[in-house]
């Protein structure tokens, strides 16, 4: 686990990319789950999340990038979603 940028965290897992799905899934749920307030003031708290699984011949740059793809896709479409990348 690592911060990548400015509000974004990347985590490197093994596991077959449906597994990978319900473990950002968990993720995502667990981070709703939080509660905290501002000015007496609920705050909801989501999370946009890119999955990409690494083919065998792909560098980890372009990984990364096809990650970072489905991130902002999954944020341009609504955010608090969960997008996984097209394989290469």
């Amino acid at each position: 686990v690592f911060r990548w940028g400015g509000a974004e965290v990347t985590i490197l897992t093994c596991g077959t990319k449906e597994s990978v799905q319900l473990y950002a899934g968990n993720i995502q749920q667990a981070i709703a789950e939080l509660t905290t307030t501002y000015q007496q003031q609920p705050i909801l708290i989501t999370v946009s999340i890119g999955v990409a699984q690494q083919t065998t011949s792909e560098a980890g740059s372009e990984l990364l990038r096809r990650a970072d793809q489905a991130l902002y896709q999954a944020k341009s479409e609504g955010r608090n979603q969960i997008r996984v990348a097209n394989q290469t």
